[in-house]
């Protein structure tokens, strides 16, 4: 059990490691007649910074701290970790009933301060500190369950929640109204005479937690029957250490239905599983959303619905990833369906894993993958944190993921190690892409990234932002917040982050923090749309005795300088404008301008074929034929999805959106005025990278001319630029068998020879490419034998479904291609119907006959979905979220196992069969049906498996009526041949002599016949 459970405490309690040092002067810690007192211990401190306003945006005060103690200082034997996790919660009552602002604060090695929980050793503690109050009176205990030990009616568990780390991880949804959640990943079942399951507890509450009364206790792992698979000695641990809580994230959907995502890393043999507990509906089971608004909500049972993923079908993971390590959730695409990230930091060879994911019904099923990321350094525990939020103000969430232990290159010497990092992932074209990663100052064992968090807009420039906490930086550690943009994270030019906030900031003492940021939260405290952010971190004891909560005072109060201006280091400093003074305007000093503008594509294309050509150049030639024209510029209209990639230097402006679908770049000329009869011309390249298929069916592009800012007059001030699209898209899928021929071993006995291997493993392969130029999403559907019925009315599994693993690779490593079995078996079996006759139908499909490989065709049995009337099929549905292009084909990989041993129980007389599977990709995007040329490449494939005996032929067993029937046959036949010579005179034919002379036939008197012979002899002929 030295795995991940013991290394958050490793790492939390590295911090503790310190200095001794005495100082002179007032100073938070304790002394006695001059000498400085001070302890060797150090204590974990919790530091909210609010966000006051604009100005305080760069510029997090460090200097007038609050200073929260912890009730139970001094009471515990070790460190309570007060602060290891935080959670801000408003709306709430005080003592006096007055509306209250709490911080809630996770001290996971606490012990209890309720009179029942006196015999418990360190069961972790959960406390409610009110906002603006820096006494410790303030900080209350928060009851989650007041019994010490609970014994289940049902026989389902026994409490055991000494060391059980309650706090560890908290959860809320929303700070104003949504419910809270706490966990102890740590609590144990006890239920067992022999065995301690660590199963882990959650526990959640409406929103008021102020009132004295208990959380409601999730369990979700602790059924007898799944703590250990097969027998108790030689079993597999399931359930049993799987550590529920170990992270957990509260989610709310669009239709109200709140969830709780429970990360639970210790799920078989350490794989790892994402538990959801959400809202029940008795008319809605199924938990789709009801059309109708769900403003009556008595129906709804809160929490009341548990799935826990069944991590053994998880294809992509395997033991010991610790898959559910980190949780989040966010709304990644044009669907609107809320989507679940959650990190495995061991996957992939120990690279890490993220999955994005949806679940399907049920409890035993796989995740509905719809996205896989992996880390690229050994080691780096990528997906040690994880965090969606909308970057870019488009609806849509983007993904950050931490990886905390990766390491910087070699260049740096020894200097390098544990830096961390963060990759970034940008939502563009409903599509997740890496951009440019995330580093802080690239400080030796920082572990930048150890926790992130969305803090909101904290600069009021309409997208959010977030902090990300590097909590080992210089041995105090930092913190950095990163502004969102529109396109992409707003990047300080020099930096890439905006602000740092060091422990070493603080006014001393503070200044010698430890860990700080550690742990994170942010919210709107005061409903002035500026959050308050939460930081945690350790103390030096030399200086202070207690474990504190810091606090940064508000701007209000007389202890702020009210005036201190911060200056938005995202906006210019300066104001720029331009005055012009006319002249040449004729008598009445007012110019009159005459323009003329003209476009047109440099190149001679006809039309444009969409994916052919990355940009595109055009000319706008602007003629005046008027009085002279002041400020000019030039308004080039795009669509969207395109941009000005290269423009005169220095002339353009950003560009601006006039809609949705629209966006202007406003361009100087380079001349100003321009006169009479002058002609200017400005060259722009146009990218057409993001240009997608099956869209408009043509590019415009309008150039207006406009003088002072108002739309210029003249014969032609406004000129449509067009070039026709065409899309050409042509799909193509390829299969083959790894090995197209495969051996078994036989007795002449017995068809599989007693003590060999009845399995066989096969692999077949299918490639996807798209042979023309225009991008297309593609999905990739795969059909293969998993059962099929006796002769007796038996089904018999002949390939394995948990043996089956799919792998999918583009150019230059993984793939955002993620493959799932469709669990949807009902509604499919029409589909898989109409599959196979795709399949048959198609004249690019064949499968190789039997005498290929001279077989004989009544010794040979078919095992597919098009040739085999009582096969069942599986069917897996590979999802390409991407553009397919001719660059980067799609290579999947199918391995099974087959059963060798159920195939020869329906087989009679046969000993050679033939596996096949079956493919077919549709095209999803476009959606408008774009058509493919025609003769276009395969749209389906098949991959076929020949398996052969080795060894001697098989003896058959033959009926006893066919022998006797055939020793009958053979005798008449025979009779029949002997009447037919005797009556042909086969048998009174000539004899010659042995001199070879003819011999007379004579006969004797008496009967005709001579028994004699004539010894004279004849002349030689």
């Amino acid at each position: 059990m030295a795995g991940f459970q013991e290394k958050r405490k490793k790492n939390y309690s590295a911090f503790t490691k310190g200095r001794k040092r005495c100082v002179s002067g007032a100073t938070l810690g304790d002394f006695n007649s001059g000498s400085c007192k001070f302890s060797a211990r150090l204590f974990l401190w919790v530091m909210v910074c609010f966000v006051v306003g604009l100005v305080s945006s760069f510029n997090i005060d460090t200097v007038h701290p609050l200073v929260y103690e912890d009730p139970a200082a001094g009471q515990n034997a070790r460190e309570s970790y007060f602060g290891y996790s935080l959670q801000f919660l408003f709306n709430q009552k005080d003592n006096a009933h007055n509306s209250a602002k709490w911080l809630l604060v996770g001290a996971p090695r606490a012990n209890s301060t309720f009179p029942s929980h006196a015999n418990l050793k360190e069961p972790g503690q959960v406390y409610r500190c009110l906002l603006g109050n820096p006494n410790r009176d303030q900080c209350q205990p928060l009851i989650v369950e007041s019994e010490a030990s609970q014994f289940n009616r049902d026989r389902l568990y026994k409490d055991r929640k000494d060391y059980g780390w309650l706090g560890g991880a908290m959860a809320v949804n929303n700070p104003s109204t949504g419910r809270v959640a706490v966990c102890g990943y740590r609590w144990s079942n006890s239920l067992s005479s022999t065995e301690h399951y660590m199963n882990g507890a959650c526990y959640w509450n409406n929103h008021q937690v102020s009132e004295n009364k208990d959380f409601v206790k999730v369990l979700p792992i602790v059924s007898k029957e799944q703590q250990v698979i097969g027998n108790d000695r030689n079993g597999t641990y399931n359930y049993a250490y799987g550590q529920s809580g170990f992270s957990v994230h509260m989610a709310l959907k669009k239709d109200k239905i709140e969830e709780m995502i429970i990360g639970a890393p210790g799920v078989f043999k350490w794989t790892g599983a994402v538990i959801r507990v959400s809202d029940y509906s008795p008319d809605n089971p199924s938990g789709v959303p009801s059309r109708r608004k769900r403003q009556d909500t008595q129906d709804i049972i809160e929490f009341g619905d548990t799935l826990v993923t069944n991590s053994a079908k998880i294809s992509v993971l395997e033991p010991n990833d610790y898959f559910g390590y980190s949780v989040h959730s966010g709304i990644f695409f044009n669907d609107g369906k809320l989507l679940y990230v959650s990190g495995a930091p061991r996957a992939a060879g120990m690279k890490g894993k993220v999955l994005l994911f949806d679940f399907f019904p049920g409890q035993d099923s796989q995740l509905n993958i719809r996205l896989e990321l992996n880390g690229t350094q050994l080691g780096e525990y990528f997906g040690a944190s994880v965090l969606a939020v909308d970057l870019t103000g488009d609806g849509k969430a983007e993904l950050l993921v931490g990886a905390p232990q990766h390491s910087l290159q070699p260049e740096l010497g020894d200097r390098t190690g544990d830096e961390g990092k963060v990759y970034f992932y940008l939502n563009r074209n409903d599509n997740l892409e890496r951009s440019p990663a995330l580093f802080g100052s690239k400080a030796k064992d920082a572990r930048f990234g150890t926790t992130m968090a969305s803090v909101g807009d904290i600069n009021r420039d309409g997208f959010n932002d977030v902090v990300i906490g590097a909590p080992y930086e210089n041995d105090k550690g930092a913190v950095y917040i990163y502004l969102g943009g529109m396109y992409d994270i707003h990047r300080h030019p020099e930096t890439g982050y905006w602000q740092r906030i060091a422990a070493a900031d603080f006014v001393f003492p503070l200044n010698n923090l430890k860990g700080f940021g550690i742990s994170l939260v942010a919210a709107d405290m005061d409903g002035n749309s500026y959050p308050g952010v939460g930081y945690n971190f350790h103390f030096d004891a030399e200086y202070v005795n207690q474990p504190r909560l810091i606090l940064d005072i508000d701007e209000m109060k007389d202890t702020f300088c009210a005036t201190c201006p911060v200056i938005d280091k995202t906006e210019k400093n300066y104001i720029e404008e331009s005055a012009a003074f006319t002249s040449e305007c004729g008598a009445d000093n007012i110019c009159k301008e005459d323009l003329e503008v003209e476009a047109n594509f440099i190149s001679n294309l006809k039309e444009l074929v969409i994916g052919s050509k990355s940009t595109i150049s055009f000319e706008v030639k602007l003629v005046n034929h008027g009085e002279p024209s002041y400020l000019t510029t030039l308004d080039i209209q795009l669509p969207s999805y395109t941009n000005l990639k290269r423009t005169p230097a220095d002339l353009c402006q950003k560009p601006s959106f006039a809609s949705s679908e629209e966006l202007i770049y406003s361009c100087q000329l380079r001349v100003n005025p321009l006169k009479r009869a002058k002609t200017e011309r400005m060259e722009f390249e146009l990218d057409l990278m993001s240009v997608p298929s099956g869209g408009s069916d043509v590019l415009t592009v309008v150039v207006e001319a406009r003088m002072n800012g108002v739309a210029a007059m003249g014969r032609q001030p406004l000129f449509n630029l067009t070039m026709p699209l065409r899309t050409a898209i042509d799909v193509e899928i390829l299969g083959n068998s790894v090995e197209e021929q495969q051996t078994y071993q036989r007795s002449n006995e017995t068809k599989v020879s007693a003590g060999l291997k009845d399995r066989i493993i096969f692999k077949h392969l299918y490639e996807v490419r798209n042979v023309l130029p225009s991008a297309a999403e593609v999905e990739i559907e795969i059909l293969i034998p998993n059962s099929v019925f006796s002769t007796q009315g038996v089904t018999l599994p002949v390939v394995e479904l948990p043996s089956i693993s799919i792998d999918a690779t583009q150019k230059g490593g993984l793939s955002n291609t993620v493959c799932r079995l469709d669990y949807n078996s009902g509604q499919s079996i029409d589909d898989i119907q109409r599959f196979r006759e795709f399949i048959n139908s198609s004249p690019t499909v064949k499968i190789q006959p039997p005498f290929k490989f001279g077989l004989v065709a009544n010794r040979t049995a078919f095992i597919d979905c098009f040739n085999t009337p009582n096969a069942n099929c599986v069917k897996y549905i590979c999802s390409a979220f991407g553009p397919l292009s001719t660059e980067s084909p799609i290579r999947i990989s199918l391995t099974g196992t087959l059963l060798l041993q159920n195939i020869f129980s329906f087989m009679v007389n046969e000993d050679v069969f033939i596996l096949s599977s079956a493919a077919r990709v549709v095209i999803r995007q476009p959606a408008n049906n774009v058509p493919q040329p025609y003769g276009h490449k395969p749209d389906v494939a098949i991959a076929t498996t020949y398996f052969l005996p080795q060894g001697p032929p098989g003896t058959l067993a033959v009926a006893s009526w066919i022998i006797v029937l055939a020793v009958l046959a053979g005798i008449i036949l025979l009779s029949l041949m002997v009447v037919g010579l005797h009556k042909m005179g086969f048998f009174k034919r000539q004899r010659y002599p042995q001199d070879g002379g003819l011999m007379e036939e004579t006969t004797t008197p008496g009967d005709g016949n001579s028994e004699g012979t004539d010894t004279e002899p004849q002349p030689n002929a």
